[in-house]
């Protein structure tokens, strides 16, 4: 009675059809087509991007109208039909009875639909091992030369088009939700002043995370220290960081730490570098093109005159002009990479795809065929942090994202982040953090 669905299924077939849903599967056909005859494919999409449409997809779901179905269900409301389970109907549910507000109720709709996608995607590694992968970065397909007429983005695209995998959200037994294509390609690029990004908690801007839109720092103020890709550098007034998304990285704000932050928007159109940048601009004329630039930007953006939106959109792409030309000057300076640098880089991107699942150290080093004390001693010599602290750092940031900006328990919140049990997860946050999660969700 572990799996009670299950247990109906098997009891409405035996009732149906007078045989045991053992004695149907014993006698299945085998199929049309043999496996060792096929080519397996099984569609891997980066999780950043399936994350944004997930989000996107709940968004356009309320606007057609999910809440309007959610009050009409509610007169026969039973959270034990098997319909109330739908992703989705629960959370909006308790918005509609006043138990949270929308944008919490849509948090948690969208976090439990990537959890669904990300359980996909463990059932994916364990019972398809034999499959080859298509995605972004998995050119291992013999089939993978379609990649140069269609990108591995846009075949993913056709199959997870409503942005959740195969399962949709149901609401009182009835199928919601727009096509793909009304959804928006593009979120707004926006400018933020640093400190501003720390106004939540500095550990918002110094744990490790990393964003699913690219992002550019220009610091005209102030000095601290930034790790990008598993390195750490010091930074002070008159350097530039760019930061490509899915890019791990955390910097210290200290209270004389002045300057902007630009973030891009996903689905950016503008062309961008494919690499992290450290620049230290010394150039006085520099770093008045850059700052006339900014100025540009945010002038545009606060304006209400006719077209102020696109003058926007041509000074942002002279910003990435700007640093396409700086970056290029920079090789000369800049330090090349050694092997540790490479490989902590490697580990740092590996673990911003895995570190929900529970894999430790030890797996993600075998992944990347060194050993984990290998790994341990090129970390610290990259950004003097061992393997397991920067683990450690990148999943209690979100947890407290998750502790702060939604209402789940505690325990979902530490089994969603590969931790085996709520003691582990509480020992764990209040080691790094100094409070319980509890403290620490009430004290937001």
């Amino acid at each position: 009675l572990a799996n009670p669905a299950r247990v109906q299924r098997a009891w409405e077939v035996l009732r149906a059809t007078g045989r045991g849903l053992a004695a149907w599967q014993a006698a299945a056909a085998a199929p049309v087509l043999a496996l060792e005859r096929a080519e397996a494919l099984v569609l891997r999409p980066e999780v950043a991007w399936l994350n944004a449409r997930i989000d996107a997809r709940f968004s356009a779901m309320l606007e057609a109208g999910a809440l309007e179905e959610v009050r009409a269900e509610m007169p026969t409301w039973d959270p034990d039909r098997p319909a109330s389970r739908a992703i989705g109907a629960a959370e909006l549910v308790a918005y509609v009875q006043g138990r949270c507000d929308l944008t919490q109720a849509e948090a948690a709709a969208s976090l439990a639909t990537r959890q669904y996608a990300k359980r996909q995607r463990t059932w994916f590694r364990s019972r398809m091992k034999a499959w080859q992968s298509v995605g972004p970065g998995r050119p291992n397909w013999r089939g993978a030369g379609l990649c140069a007429t269609y990108s591995a983005r846009s075949v993913v695209r056709r199959f997870f088009r409503l942005g959740c995998g195969p399962r949709a959200v149901y609401l009182g037994g009835r199928l919601r939700g727009p096509k793909m294509q009304n959804l928006p390609e593009s979120s707004p690029f926006r400018l933020v002043a640093i400190p501003r990004l720390a106004s939540g908690g500095r550990w918002r801007v110094e744990a490790m995370r990393s964003l699913s839109e690219a992002c550019f720092l220009w610091f005209t103020k102030g000095q601290g220290r930034i790790t990008l890709a598993g390195v750490t550098r010091g930074y002070t007034a008159h350097n530039g960081i760019f930061i490509p998304p899915g890019v791990m990285h955390g910097f210290e704000v200290g209270p004389q730490v002045f300057g902007t932050a630009v973030f891009f928007g996903k689905n950016c159109r503008v062309t961008l570098p494919a690499q992290p940048l450290h620049l230290r601009i010394r150039d006085v004329h520099t770093q008045q093109e850059l700052n006339v630039t900014l100025d540009a930007i945010q002038r545009e953006l606060d304006s209400n005159v006719p077209a102020h939106d696109r003058a926007a959109e041509h000074h942002l792409g002279l910003l990435g002009v700007w640093l396409e030309r700086q970056g290029i000057k920079s090789q000369a300076d800049a330090p090349r990479p050694d092997a540790a640098w490479r490989l902590v880089a490697r580990y740092t991107a590996l673990m911003e795809k895995e570190f929900r699942n529970g894999a430790g150290v030890g797996e993600l080093a075998t992944a990347l065929g060194v050993t984990p004390t290998h790994l341990t001693r090129c970390c610290q010599q990259a950004c003097g942090r061992s393997a397991i602290e920067l683990m450690q750092d990148r999943r209690i940031f979100e947890a407290r994202k998750l502790l702060s900006e939604t209402k789940l328990p505690v325990g979902r919140i530490g089994a969603d982040l590969g931790f085996t049990s709520a003691a582990y997860f509480t020992r764990a946050f209040q080691h790094r953090t100094g409070s319980s999660p509890t403290a620490f969700r009430r004290s937001q």
